[in-house]
């Protein structure tokens, strides 16, 4: 083509595209695109452009100057891609028409920053003529479609979008206007950049601060202008704006059809637009396995049943579009159920019952209801049930079978009868022992409870009882097995009944329990019995006879224990009966035989005030030890018997191998008292009495006196230990024998001096404040020599000398002596 050419086709273009933005297309009351409104695609930077791409429309780039891709491979028809000046206008235009989408005074209703899926009317509040939409997003916003602008037959219907931030549609969304509504009146303000995926279907004139990119195959009715940013284009079709005319589409309704048959093949045809059309289902969903061409062909084998409600919109070439809602009924394939009735259940015992569903696809999802307990299908895909029913009654199953390709469906109910078949459990009893209490509860399955359970008489082991509810207790007597029929009957009158064999064990038991005690020389006799055996009994005895030195008893083979014992003590011995049925039993005995001996004989005195007895062990006092018993007694004494200040440990009730009399004397005198042990197990009793003088320890010294000078000075002090102190000192007779002599009964002095020769003797007691009080005596012999002679002789001077050195050692004596 030449250049002259493409400027008439220009100026053809430019006239054709004035007559399609006239007042028709673009309301009056929507903002004026002025030179911008003939550019199908304008740039800010550059328009760059890959693949086979048509503009219907003028293309331009301003202020940048940068266009890529066109001639070949991209198309620019009916326009031109225009120089410098004509871009330049229509981009201030565009950025004025930019500003004017960003005030237009009109209330903006806020829409979520997801778009699609929705239906805009004409509709304005306040009222307008003609009516102005306008809706914000403040947020980045994205279109998943479809959108579908309605204008109810007023195509002056305005619609404003001002989005803050990017915009992207996704793959193949859409946006549809219908019912007279015009591309040109549809208006997208972007503050940011607008990206339009893959096979995007775009209405309306898009106005981006930013970059515009429209990615592979994506189309556009209205324009694409870019304030700043770059335009990218692949394999895309821009195509400015168009009249559009009122789409109809027909058949008016669609056939119904019947899952997993093929569908009538059925086309949808459009009319009132520019061939060709484009079909598409832009609301609802086909049935599965329907499907429908862009030329309009609905057809396939529809694999679900239900009410299908759908919108298909066809597009014709021009962009402009119309709809019709149709509404696909698809019935179920016919499905049947064999058999037609189940076989009865006998309960508790094994069933088995196949389901079988036919028509369809011929795979099958079973479900079961009402089922008796214990019978379960068998697996999800099979129509089988099996197991043991518990209860009887007539029950009602229903069976759902569901087709597993088209969910088509079918249920039936069965009637299913359960016949009773009481059973009584458990199915064999555990053994029981004679004379040993037994209990085992008998229960009812495979009825209707309650269950009441009876035996015939005189036919259950002795001593055992069954009750209604099933239990069957009690103490069996006599061994050996017995065999008789329970039978259940259950709340609706149906019986069972079990036959069991109960086997009793032989548990010979021998009595007493324990033996009476014996004494010592006194004849003993004890009858020994056996039962829970079969009579008659044998009776022996180990060891046989009785140890050396036990009594003279002897057990006879019908069990008579006799004799006279001849020693006390503790005899042990085992006896074990026989029955007739050669079932033994064995008990242990011991036999006490009283009294019991108390040993030692007699006890050491005590001292007051003095520890009483030995070290044993850790302790001091002495043991008391019990004889011939089991080795554990309980020893006591008459209260108040003992010597004050000894005690008995243990005391009665507690139980010990010896008791342990001890502490320290308090009083002096003669005491009694009597100590009894008893046998903590066989209660033999010994005892025996004891006497006890506790002394004081209250003593005078020296033991002696020394001999006096007649017509010498004597003196002497007698000294009291022991006791409790001040002591009181007497004599006998009162006055000392030697004459000139006295005694201090205060402080115990004798003192003086001997005028006559001899020898002397005299006792003196010492007592001291204790309670009683203790008295000590010592008796004494005083010798009285005469005075020494044939010494040298001595003047008056010297003899008066020799008086005070014989005075002063004289003092020096009674010194010493005290």
């Amino acid at each position: 083509m030449s250049s002259e050419d493409r400027r008439v086709l220009a100026v053809v273009g430019f006239v054709a595209l004035c007559c399609c933005c006239s007042s028709r297309a673009l309301a009056q009351s929507a903002p004026s695109l002025g030179n911008a409104a003939s550019f199908a695609v304008l740039g800010g930077s550059s328009v760059t452009n890959s693949g086979p791409t048509v503009v219907t429309g003028n293309l331009g780039v301003s202020p940048g100057n940068t266009i890529v891709g066109f001639f070949p491979p991209g198309v620019v028809q009916l326009g031109d891609i225009q120089g410098k000046a004509l871009s330049q206008l229509a981009q201030h235009d565009a950025g004025i028409a930019y500003g004017d989408l960003a005030s237009v005074s009109r209330p903006c209703t806020t829409l979520s920053p997801v778009l699609g899926d929705a239906t805009l009317p004409p509709i304005t509040t306040p009222p307008t003529h003609p009516p102005v939409n306008v809706y914000c997003v403040d947020s980045p916003a994205q279109l998943k479609g479809p959108l579908i602008f309605d204008a109810g037959g007023n195509h002056d219907t305005v619609w404003i979008f001002r989005i803050t931030g990017s915009f992207t549609t996704d793959h193949d969304s859409s946006i549809l206007a219908i019912n007279g509504a015009q591309p040109g009146n549809i208006f997208w303000q972007v503050s940011g950049s607008a990206t339009l995926e893959a096979g995007s279907a775009f209405v309306g004139n898009l106005l981006a601060h930013d970059n515009i990119t429209l990615n592979s195959t994506a189309s556009v009715f209205g324009r694409v202008l870019a304030l700043t940013g770059t335009v990218t284009l692949n394999t895309n079709n821009v195509l400015l704006c168009t009249n559009c005319n009122a789409i109809n589409l027909d058949p008016p309704v669609l056939p119904d059809g019947e899952v997993d048959k093929l569908y009538t093949q059925t086309t949808i045809r459009a009319s009132g637009g520019t061939e060709p059309y484009t079909f598409k289902v832009i609301s609802g969903s086909l049935p599965l396995g329907l499907s429908l061409t862009p030329g309009g062909v609905l057809s396939g084998t529809p694999m679900e049943s239900g009410s299908f409600p759908i919108t298909v919109a066809a597009t014709d070439s021009q962009g402009c579009s119309g709809e019709r809602k149709y509404t696909i009924a698809i019935i179920p394939c016919a499905i049947t159920l064999s058999p037609p009735a189940l076989l009865p259940a006998t309960a508790c015992v094994h069933y088995q019952q196949s389901i079988t569903a036919m028509g369809c696809s011929g795979s099958y999802v079973y479900k079961f209801a009402g089922l008796p307990d214990g019978l379960i299908p068998n697996f999800p895909n099979q129509g089988d049930i099996s197991g043991f029913a518990t209860t009887p009654g007539p029950y009602n199953v229903t069976v759902t079978a569901t087709d597993t390709v088209t969910g088509s469906f079918v249920s039936g109910t069965y009637p299913l009868t359960v016949i009773c078949n009481v059973m009584i459990s458990p199915a064999t009893l555990p053994g029981a022992t004679a004379c040993t209490p037994y209990s085992q509860t008998l229960t009812g399955s495979c009825g209707t409870a309650k269950y009441t359970f009876s035996v015939p008489d005189s036919t259950l082991p002795d001593g055992l009882t069954l009750s209604p509810e099933g239990l069957l207790c009690g103490t069996p007597t006599t061994p050996g097995d017995t065999t008789f029929t329970v039978t259940a009957t259950d709340a609706k009158f149906c019986t069972g009944s079990r036959t069991y064999t109960l086997k009793v064990a032989c548990n010979v038991t021998i009595s007493p329990l324990v033996l009476r005690n014996g004494s010592v020389n006194t004849p003993y006799s004890e009858q020994l019995t056996a039962s829970c055996g079969t009579p008659q009994y044998t009776f022996t005895k180990v060891p046989e006879p009785f140890p050396p030195g036990s009594p003279a008893l002897t057990l006879s083979t019908d069990g008579l224990l006799s004799g006279t014992p001849t020693a006390a003590g503790v005899y042990q011995f085992r006896v074990t009966a026989t029955d007739s049925a050669g079932c033994t039993g064995t008990r242990d005995y011991t036999l006490f035989i009283c009294p019991l001996t108390i040993s030692p004989a007699t006890l050491p005195n005590g001292i007051v005030g003095v520890q009483y007895g030995q070290p044993i062990g850790d302790q001091y006092g002495h043991l008391i030890t019990a004889n011939n018993g089991s080795g554990l007694y309980r020893f006591s004494v008459p209260p108040g018997t003992l010597p004050p200040g000894l005690t008995l440990n243990p005391m009665s009730p507690v139980s010990s191998q010896t008791a342990l009399i001890s502490g320290k004397p308090t009083t002096s005198g003669t005491f009694t008292f009597t100590v009894t042990a008893t046998d903590a197990l066989s209660g033999c009793i010994g005892s025996q009495t004891y006497t006890i003088v506790v002394n004081c320890n209250l003593a005078l010294f020296p033991a002696t006196l020394p001999a006096a000078e007649l017509g010498s000075l004597y003196y002497k002090t007698i000294i009291a230990s022991g006791g409790t102190p001040p002591y009181t000192f007497s004599a006998t007779p009162t006055i000392p024998p030697p004459p000139g002599l006295t005694f201090n009964t205060a402080n115990g002095v004798i003192s003086g001096t001997p005028t006559a020769l001899g020898s002397f003797s005299f006792c003196i007691t010492v007592t001291d404040t204790s309670t009683p009080p203790c008295t000590a005596t010592q008796c004494y012999t005083i010798d009285v020599i005469p005075p020494l002679v044939g010494g040298p002789t001595l003047s008056a001077w010297g003899m008066l000398l020799l008086s005070i050195l014989l005075a002063g050692a004289g003092l020096i004596v009674i010194r010493r002596d005290g």
